[in-house]
């Protein structure tokens, strides 16, 4: 549909309803997701001319220095070898 490529809407509504069908069968159930943040807030907080992001985005550490910097700060005393912060020999 949206690649512009031709869909046989019939058969693509007859395919939803059987995977619905099948799926409540076997104890699947729909169950809604919740989005957060809203659209809304998204377009409040961009259109704010003074507004920061609520939250700032996850991401995970790259380096050593970063998931020490995470925990407790010192390095592990007894580290096995090959992992990360020793040299294979």
């Amino acid at each position: 549909m949206a690649s512009g490529k031709h869909v046989d809407i019939d058969l693509l509504a007859r395919v939803s309803s059987h995977i619905r069908r099948i799926s409540e069968s076997i104890g699947l159930d729909r169950k809604v997701k919740v989005l957060e943040p809203t659209l809304d807030e998204i377009l409040a907080a961009h259109n704010a001319p003074s507004a920061k992001p609520s939250r700032k985005p996850a991401r995970a550490p790259e380096t050593l220095d970063e998931i020490l910097a995470a925990g407790d700060g010192e390095e592990p005393s007894s580290a096995a070898p090959g992992s990360i912060g020793e040299a294979a020999e």
